[in-house]
């Protein structure tokens, strides 16, 4: 299934930003997996500057940023296999 098929679009953090920057800025609630925290992905630097990205959109009004255990997702995955079935 394509990126189109699924609705999901990757856009530029900038891009992002410009929608938070709005008049009317979009309600934004994301759930975030925990590994996606740790796992590193390009240097120690572009790390720590998207984790101050994610830390700063945290701060704004219309922004809802959870993470999601380890543990709550093994058991999120477990329960969504089962419906789908």
């Amino acid at each position: 299934m394509s990126r189109f098929e699924t609705g999901i679009h990757p856009i530029r953090r900038t891009e992002v930003v410009a929608l938070l920057d709005r008049e009317q800025p979009p309600v934004v609630r994301v759930v975030l997996d925990e590994s996606v925290l740790r796992r590193q992905v390009g240097s120690s630097r572009i790390m720590s500057a998207q984790l101050q990205a994610l830390a700063a959109a945290a701060t704004r009004d219309r922004v809802d940023i959870r993470i999601l255990s380890y543990e709550e997702s093994a058991e999120f995955i477990t329960t969504l296999s089962k419906e789908l079935r």
